[in-house]
């Protein structure tokens, strides 16, 4: 499960993209679209360079060239996307869905359960959290989009890990824990062979407790047109997800079957 343990706080993938390795002006573009993602409104430059830690003439800069681009506008002081944005995946969800997008799967989910949906996907040596919709009778609030952990360290990382063989399971684990700086966070690769064993077999994944009272049981969703591998986790209150596994598989399965295209 993306959830935070006392003490800890979980990778942002912000700060995880604005590497030596990410040209900014490409990274902070692509930030500024997921910040419109995240808050589903429009917003004053103010707004955005505070989000984004830029100085307000970097940001304006930034802006009139998305506006060039075609990819926001803007109406007195606030600016929003275009329409144009929501082409750039038409593709992809046509070639992965039969009907809907992963939105539609998602929520669907969710108002069949009333737990907290997770979707996530893989980014590098951690698991980042693509879309959330919040549960109506979950009290937790278990993780936000954006928000990433180390693969070796979250359930739905294991998910993911589960999928991979073990020479490349390996290695991925070794240079994990070389990034990690605190030993408590390395996670032996002895101690994840039960785990991505038992998911294997299984078929989902589950963990209960990781934060008091808070549990999650997660799927595969099958591989995208290019390699994507993402996860959907249903999360809430250990008592609501304990004792309703089979119904949550259930859900999960329907749905899927519903929407994604070669889903088994």
């Amino acid at each position: 499960m993306l959830m935070k343990t006392k003490g800890e706080r979980g990778a942002s993938a912000v700060i995880g993209r604005r590497s030596k390795e990410v040209v900014k002006s490409a990274g902070r573009s692509i930030e500024v679209l997921e910040l419109f993602r995240d808050v589903k409104r429009p917003l004053r430059l103010t707004d955005i360079a505070d989000a984004l830690s830029l100085p307000q003439s970097s940001a304006s800069m930034l802006l009139r060239s998305l506006i060039r681009m075609g990819y926001l506008i803007r109406q007195d002081r606030t600016y929003a996307p275009s329409m144009r944005i929501t082409l750039l995946g038409n593709w992809l969800n046509d070639a992965m869905f039969k009907s809907g997008n992963l939105m539609n799967l998602i929520d669907e989910i969710n108002r069949i359960t009333g737990d907290t949906v997770i979707l996530a996907t893989r980014n590098g040596l951690y698991v980042e959290v693509l879309a959330v919709v919040q549960g109506a009778l979950d009290t937790v609030h278990h993780t936000r989009p954006g928000e990433a952990r180390p693969l070796t360290r979250a359930l739905m990382g294991h998910m993911i890990l589960s999928t991979l063989d073990r020479p490349e399971l390996e290695s991925l684990v070794t240079r994990i824990n070389a990034e990690q700086k605190r030993p408590e966070r390395r996670v032996t690769f002895k101690s994840l062979v039960p785990i991505l064993d038992r998911i294997r077999r299984d078929g989902y994944g589950y963990s209960a407790d990781t934060i008091p009272n808070a549990a999650n049981l997660a799927v595969l969703l099958p591989v995208g047109p290019f390699g994507d591998q993402m996860v959907v986790g249903n999360a809430g209150m250990t008592s609501r997800i304990a004792s309703r596994r089979d119904d949550i598989l259930a859900a999960f399965h329907s749905v899927i079957g519903k929407y994604v295209r070669d889903a088994h």
